[in-house]
């Protein structure tokens, strides 16, 4: 049911439980337009775990986000939907829970044993992970201090995981921009709806955690790989790699920390 515990399982409950106690802790009501969820994980140790979460009473039902009215376009989610995951806090994982991330609000969810809503800080928080219930793919973001070190507001995100190598990491901030509805007066934009519009910033992590901003674009990748560039450029010929793209550059640096 959980990882990272190696004792006997009355020592595996108190750490499990001073784990949820934190995330209870740090849990907080927001307040907006709610639908009703029935997508209760299924699964044993699933079940075990969110009954957990809920025990201490500290908790507090979250209201969701309902983009279906009419005057917001967008979204705040990082994901439309709920998806399988798990939380790591101080060093223990907790496995088979729904989950979706606020990325406006940076707050995540999770539905507990009775099919309810949840919310908690990311403070304390290590990593958590959200599979994609649409295509199965995974996600997975990190705590990274190094970028905490750059940039004060970065210490109280996790970032996603893009690319990890031996000495280079590749990482995005998910961001949320409220754009409001401008649609009076002479000279207005004619935009009668608000609107929380998708934005991303990448960060490329070095060897002695180096951290530098960057623009997904030949240009800035081929500055970021010094030393073997004509190997870079004729790799990226042959397989066509568009640099414009996180998935461009996923290849490039696996392929460069390879050499």
């Amino acid at each position: 049911m959980l990882k990272g515990c190696k004792s006997n399982y009355p020592q595996q409950k108190i750490i499990v439980m001073k784990t949820l106690i934190l995330l209870a802790a740090l849990a907080l009501p927001v307040h907006a337009a709610f639908s009703q969820i029935n997508n209760t994980p299924a699964g044993i140790n699933a079940q075990r775990n969110l009954q957990v979460l809920g025990e201490d009473g500290n908790s507090t039902p979250v209201q969701l986000f309902d983009n279906r009215y009419e005057g917001v376009k967008g979204s705040p989610y990082f994901l439309e939907n709920w998806g399988k995951g798990s939380i790591t806090v101080n060093n223990v994982t907790v496995e088979g829970v729904q989950l979706k991330y606020n990325v406006f609000k940076n707050l995540l969810l999770y539905i507990n044993a009775k099919g309810q809503p949840y919310e908690t800080s990311l403070n304390g928080i290590h990593q958590f992970e959200i599979q994609d219930s649409l295509t199965s793919q995974k996600y997975v973001f990190k705590r990274l201090p190094p970028l905490g070190a750059t940039d004060t507001e970065l210490a109280h995100r996790l970032v996603l995981s893009l690319y990890e190598g031996q000495q280079l990491k590749l990482v995005m901030v998910p961001t949320k921009v409220f754009l409001k509805a401008n649609y009076r007066g002479a000279y207005s934009a004619h935009k009668a709806h608000d609107e929380i519009r998708d934005e991303a910033v990448f960060y490329l992590i070095g060897p002695d955690d180096a951290v530098s901003k960057v623009k997904l674009n030949k240009k800035n990748l081929l500055k970021a790989l010094p030393g073997k560039q004509e190997q870079v450029q004729e790799f990226m010929a042959k397989q066509q790699v568009d640099a414009n793209t996180a998935e461009g550059w996923k290849k490039v640096l696996a392929y460069y920390e390879g050499l």
